[in-house]
Parts: structure tokens; sequence; C-alpha cells
């Protein structure tokens, strides 16, 4: 990134990068799925290669700090234009660890040494949120473990008695700033906790949450299944990762604003997209 625009978008003007001392920047993006055919929906991994492709080629990210984790593949698939990191599973165990490479944690282990306190961080999930029969949001989303095959619970904030949380990452990490986006149903729950434990959330100095909708409520992809209402809607020409798709350098602002006119104009369901922090230091963020 240019230092002229590390000098309209920076420390000067309230966001994140210096443009006298390096600022590396990373992201984590992830494609859920599911272990019934039917329900998984290619506007998972879409949104992600679109935000991919933003962050590579528009932003400049180099490609050695891009980790993609897409549901059951394996590690080294190299499939539109993207290198995978391995499945979208917490950790891999040695005995698979060579046929499918790494998983969410892992790929943390890689970065923490990396980062220090000028960096920056972008996550991003699309997929299934972990629900309760009757709507409520269970605090997380729906990964994939590659050694039984079978669908893997991870959380976003530390709810007792589960292991495998976003929360506890972040907290060993160093970093200026991290933005942090969920596209998946009960995706709130990353702001607002679960009903029965408020707390477990992701909220903390220096990152910016965007949600696709409240604790408990889901999150409509269109009618072929091929994006989510909030990440890209063709037929309005907005969306979060629509904006920063068919716009020049944009805000973390700009983007969740997009989102919205998606949802609002046309929406199956009573759905609320999130942001946290606030506006105004989302308006200053730049990817």
């Amino acid at each position: 990134m240019t230092d002229q625009y590390k000098m309209n978008y920076g420390v000067a003007n309230s966001g994140w990068q210096n443009p006298w001392i390096y600022n590396a920047r990373y992201a984590v993006l992830i494609v859920g799925g599911s272990t019934d055919s039917s329900e998984n929906f290619a506007a998972f991994a879409n949104d992600v290669k679109s935000m991919y492709s933003v962050l590579k080629n528009k932003y400049n990210y180099n490609t050695e700090n891009l980790f993609v984790h897409r549901w059951n593949l394996h590690k080294g698939l190299h499939a539109d234009g993207i290198d995978y990191a391995g499945p979208a599973d917490w950790r891999v165990d040695d005995a698979h660890h060579d046929e499918w490479g790494d998983g969410i944690n892992q790929t943390f282990e890689k970065i923490r040494p990396k980062m220090t306190k000028n960096d920056f961080l972008y996550l991003m999930f699309v997929g299934h949120g972990l629900m309760t029969a009757d709507g409520n949001g269970r605090g997380g989303f729906v990964g994939y473990d590659c050694e039984s095959g079978d669908k893997l619970n991870i959380y976003y904030g530390r709810i007792e008695g589960k292991y495998y949380h976003i929360d506890g990452e972040l907290d060993n990490l160093n970093y200026m700033r991290v933005v942090l986006v969920f596209a998946a149903c009960g995706s709130g729950t990353a702001v607002q906790g679960t009903n029965s434990e408020p707390g477990a959330n992701l909220k903390d100095d220096n990152r910016i949450i965007i949600t696709s909708c409240e604790k408990n409520e889901y999150t409509p992809a269109t009618p072929t299944r091929d994006h989510v209402f909030f990440l890209w809607h063709d037929w309005v020409s907005n969306g979060f990762v629509y904006k920063y798709a068919n716009s020049g350098f944009i805000s973390v602002e700009s983007a969740y604003q997009s989102g919205l006119d998606a949802v609002n104009a046309y929406n199956p369901w009573p759905t609320h997209p999130l942001r946290w922090n606030d506006g105004v230091k989302a308006s200053c963020t730049y990817l």
C-alpha cells in the first residue's frame, strides 16, 4: 500500500495505518458448508472468493498473508486463483496434516509470531451459524471435522465448556486493529452474546465487528443460493462485499452501510445487521 494511501486514511485521520512504520496486513477467510449437500450453498464460496479477490488485487495483500479455509477441501488445492490453507477445521491432527493441511487454530499459530502491535487482521466467515431449534443463536458457526467427516462447532466468544473459540486466538495476537465479519445465522452473538451468556462475545478494544444479523435472527441467501443478501445483492447493486468489489478504496463503514441497504431492499425475514465498535472508528478504517 502506498505511503499516500496511509497518509489519507491512516493514523493522522483516526485510521490504523502509519506511513512512518511498516504495517503488515493479514487475512483469514473461512468458507463454511454442510454435510447435507442441499444446504451446502454456493453463496459461501462465492462471497469469500470475491472478498479474496478484493484483498489480493485491489488492496494488494501479500498472498503469504492470505489464509483461506474452505469446508472440506485439502491443503494446496488451487481453485479460482486461491491456494487453500486447509479445511474449515479447528485443528488438524498430525495423522491427517500432510493430507489436509492446517486448521484455523494452526493458521493463527502461524501468524502469531509475525504480527506486531502495528499490524492489521481481517477475519471473515461465511456459512451456517449455530442455532437452537426455536431460532436462537448459540454463539458460533459450523466448521468441519476432517477426521470424522462431520460438522464441528466453533464459537465466537468464550462460552462455558467450549474450547474452540475465536476470542482466545485474538487475545493472543498483537495488532493495531482487527475487522471481523460474520455472515451466518445467529452471527449477532459475536456482538451480543447468547441469551444465557451475553458476555460471550468478541467485543474488545481495536476490534470492529460486522454481522449479517442479530443474535436470534436468520441470514437469508438469494433464492438461487449464490450469494448472501447482506454481502452481495446484484438486484440493487449493494452489499458488503459487492461495495468493495465495485468501488474504489472505501471504509469499513461504507461497506457496512451498503450491506444494510442490500438487506433493506429485499429481505424475506426480519434481519438487522450489526456493526460494533462505532461508526466513527469504522469510517476511519480501511482495509
